[in-house]
């Protein structure tokens, strides 16, 4: 049997109001309006890769002129080491200023590294850029040859705790503490950096210059890849020589079969200099 409503009943009844489907977007694509224009008001990292290069070299030198201004010498010193060799943050950390001079005091031209993923071991030469800014390091913090050359800038001391070591062996970071003694009253060393430390100085930086893109610790790494691989004149084709050889892939060819002049890189290596402009006009 069918019920039936009738028409004073239903008008007894509250109205019904049925709330209009809303759609709540994640923070991350939520947009607002700014003189009728759609801005992104939160978004995630712009990139989704570990770190971006700093790709002009008057990025690089703009960096390097504020960090001076404001008597950064220790980032100086590692941002040019960095950018100039491609030498990882992590094991630049642990350098001493002794181990860039060798037994007659003369500074170091050349570093040789043993890869521990492929058993090479790889020369990683040492410019001008380099010697100007890890000099001027020495000179105005006053560091003896057994001090670490990449340590803090400013009055508020950090002790070197210990170093954190990944499964290669390789530095990955230095564990730090505010406590001068340890805890059988020996006194501790003065810490390098932590790569924190350095993470936030280069984001920090580059926002307030205005260098968009993604800064990590292997930025440097990176914009070294970038620079030593430009202007590299070169007339030969890898993918034709694949072919040539029926390679199933270019990387076959390139690691096995092609390489590279080595007078021509350590040239181009020495010529490199990325910030030594601005590293030059504090001389004046």
């Amino acid at each position: 049997m069918t019920n039936l409503i009738s028409a004073q009943t239903l008008q007894a009844q509250p109205p019904i109001c049925i709330a209009p489907q809303i759609e709540i977007a994640p923070k991350k694509e939520r947009y607002s309006k700014l003189h009728g224009a759609l801005i992104v008001t939160r978004t995630d990292q712009p990139t989704d890769h570990s770190a971006d290069p700093f790709m002009n070299v008057e990025d690089i030198n703009r960096i390097v002129e504020l960090a001076l201004k404001r008597k950064a010498y220790g980032k100086v010193a590692l941002f040019v080491f960095g950018i100039n060799t491609g030498y990882r943050c992590g094991d630049a950390l642990a350098f001493r200023v002794r181990d860039f001079y060798d037994k007659y005091g003369n500074f170091a031209e050349v570093f040789y590294i043993s890869e521990d993923k492929t058993g090479k071991v790889r020369p990683v030469y040492v410019n001008k850029a380099v010697k100007t800014a890890i000099e001027l390091a020495i000179r105005e913090k006053n560091l003896s040859e057994e001090n670490y050359i990449f340590r803090t800038d400013g009055n508020k001391r950090s002790y070197l705790m210990e170093f954190k070591y990944n499964a290669e062996g390789d530095v990955e970071d230095a564990v730090t503490t505010f406590e001068k003694y340890d805890e059988n009253g020996n006194e501790r060393e003065i810490a390098p950096f932590t790569l924190s430390n350095i993470v936030k100085w280069l984001k920090g930086i580059s926002r307030e210059l205005g260098i968009y893109g993604h800064y990590s610790s292997h930025a440097m790494r990176k914009t070294f890849a970038e620079h030593i691989c430009r202007n590299f004149e070169d007339d030969r084709n890898v993918l034709a020589a694949s072919v040539a050889l029926a390679h199933s892939s270019l990387k076959t060819t390139m690691e096995y079969y092609m390489s590279v002049d080595p007078n021509r890189l350590r040239e181009k290596w020495m010529g490199l200099n990325l910030g030594l402009e601005a590293l030059e006009k504090i001389k004046k």
